[in-house]
């Protein structure tokens, strides 16, 4: 069975994990790992240096590194926990996000850099995303969708008033969707009678432009879903088959799954949560109670791969091939390719981002810690 460790974001258990993990899943001997002084002793620091740093972010290079002689660990164990953020306070982290150069994090009282210095005094922000390739940081903050550019949140920038955009009120969350064509970010309101969905889209200048506005007659129940760059998904309270997608071209709307009677006995006095789609076609959805393929008709596909949580997840992440379950006490891991359990992470542990499919699952309560896949 394949591992899939967690790392704590504390840097000694970090540290830990990392000094006595090595690339083939087994423990290292650190007096086998050591050469002869002799030997390293004839680098320059300087050079060496830099050639570990072309090893980021490939971390069982960096491990190994650690190990070679005392004078290679100080840069390898920096650059090990350089992402690593630790709230010592005790204040709950709501949410974080993750770019090639930082972590940005909030709790109650604003949002903080890595370096545990904090940019920003907004306050109640619940969910935050970067696009460093257009420098715009995107977040909600009391329920206002702000923009800002990510530059001003780095080290050595000012924030003031007129990097702050408030673009909408009353928002519950956001999801974007990122392509070479353009990027555009779904931006969802709900209440118990109906949902406004608007579009955006991002341009060059860092500012979002609106393209499309529509309403749905039912309480949509966790974020909307890009199915591609023209079609978005969004899971409703009280719909039948569950999940209602929109074209963004013409704004028609249908069902994204059909009348089968294989998901429909499945998915019986079940709770729509988020589906993902794959290049093969398929689409994974997941219900409150279960998680099975579809196909692009709406039918149930590969009737093998079934999944039944062994709790009841409030939120879901794709990793392929896993997909992490998020439940009150603990983390579950599926294989979407086995239907098998990999392993279960314990601990009142919630996810802090909504990861695209090959990004970072960052997780977290009073610290933030990456999940890292092996």
């Amino acid at each position: 069975m394949p591992s899939f460790p967690f790392v704590s974001s504390k840097p000694s258990s970090r540290w830990n994990f990392l000094r006595n993990t090595t690339k083939s899943g087994g423990f290292a001997n650190p007096g086998s790992a050591m050469l002869p002084r002799h030997i390293t002793d004839q680098i320059s620091t300087e050079l060496y240096e830099r050639i570990i740093e072309q090893l980021v972010p490939d971390t069982q290079s960096l491990v190994a590194c650690n190990l070679v002689c005392r004078s290679w660990a100080p840069r390898s164990r920096c650059l090990l926990l350089e992402s690593t953020v630790t709230q010592d306070s005790g204040r709950r982290i709501t949410c974080a996000a993750r770019s090639s150069e930082a972590v940005i994090y909030a709790t109650a009282d604003g949002i903080y850099r890595d370096d545990a210095e904090r940019p920003a005094m907004l306050r109640e922000v619940t969910q935050m995303e970067i696009l460093a390739d257009v420098n715009l940081f995107l977040c909600i903050a009391g329920g206002t969708f702000i923009t800002m550019p990510f530059d001003a949140l780095k080290p050595g920038s000012s924030l003031d008033s007129g990097h702050v955009r408030r673009i909408s009120k009353h928002v519950m969350c956001f999801t974007v969707f990122q392509s070479t064509e353009g990027h555009r970010v779904c931006v969802l309101k709900t209440s118990a009678l109906s949902s406004t969905v608007k579009i955006f889209d991002v341009a060059g200048d860092q500012t979002l432009n609106l393209s499309r506005e529509f309403y749905l007659p039912r309480e949509a129940l966790l974020p909307a879903q890009f199915l591609s760059r023209s079609r978005v998904v969004v899971p409703l309270k009280g719909l039948p088959r569950g999940f209602e997608m929109v074209d963004l071209t013409s704004l028609q709307t249908q069902s994204l799954l059909n009348d089968d009677p294989a998901w429909m006995a499945l998915a019986k006095k079940t709770k729509p949560m988020s589906m993902f789609r794959f290049r093969t076609n398929l689409i994974f959805v997941c219900f409150d109670k279960v998680g099975f393929y579809v196909d692009r008709q709406g039918n149930m596909a590969r009737h093998d791969l079934v999944l039944r949580w062994d709790s009841t997840p409030s939120f879901f992440a794709l990793r392929e091939p896993y997909i992490l379950a998020f439940s009150d006490m603990r983390i579950t891991v599926w294989n979407i390719k086995t239907a098998e359990i990999v392993q279960r992470i314990h601990g009142p542990y919630h996810s802090l981002n909504v990861p695209q499919l090959d990004g970072s699952v960052l997780v977290g309560n009073q610290d933030v810690a990456e999940l890292v896949f092996h």
